[in-house]
């Protein structure tokens, strides 16, 4: 299926924006971001879930919206839920990554990908600052990539294989940077109370 060059235009700069929010203020808005998590999670279970039982788009759309709005509330809710979620994307994304790249870019090992999201899930729940410094910096990267992946389609540039490595490279100096830009301007973030506002970072 082909994206209309419109449609990619708004994908790239959403992603590439989306990239920046993770990568500068990530864990500073940590109890934001894990909502948005929990949110963009719901929504691709709904519509991929609506959309393997063959509903129509608007209808699977509708289903989508209904689950990433049900996923944001509850991520306000269940804080810890969706910060163990932050780390498992992150996780999930490493391990998958790690895993394709020792098979020479053949399979992703599943096993090991979900050994890895499990590890970064408790770990994200056990630390939160380092792994939440980390995990949202890497999705920043990935996102960056992504987003930079999509204007590079609209430019008329269809990323074969040989732009890899430059992708791999920009997710992985996107990360450092962030990694390293939030270690430097954020503290811990305050407790939590519960049935309180999310005080600001």
């Amino acid at each position: 299926m082909q994206i209309a060059p419109g449609a990619t235009l708004w994908h790239g700069a959403f992603l590439v924006a989306l990239s920046a929010l993770y990568l500068f203020a990530g864990y500073r808005t940590l109890r934001f971001t894990a909502k948005l998590n929990s949110g963009l999670l719901l929504f691709a279970v709904g519509m991929g879930v609506s959309q393997h039982f063959g509903a129509d788009t608007l209808p699977s759309l509708a289903i989508g919206l209904g689950g990433g709005i049900l996923g944001f509330l509850l991520g306000n809710a269940f804080y810890f839920v969706t910060m163990a979620l932050t780390g498992l994307i992150a996780g999930a994304a490493l391990g998958g990554l790690g895993s394709w790249l020792a098979s020479g870019m053949v399979a992703v090992n599943i096993p090991l990908t979900i050994a890895a999201a499990l590890v970064f899930c408790a770990a994200a729940v056990a630390f939160e600052r380092p792994i939440g410094i980390l995990s949202t910096s890497m999705i920043g990267g990935m996102t960056g990539m992504a987003g930079t992946h999509a204007l590079l389609t609209l430019s008329g540039a269809h990323a074969p294989n040989r732009f890899l490595p430059g992708y791999l490279a920009l997710s992985a100096g996107l990360t450092i940077a962030g990694c390293i830009f939030q270690a430097k301007s954020t503290k811990n973030l305050p407790p939590r109370q519960a049935g309180a506002s999310p005080p600001r970072a």
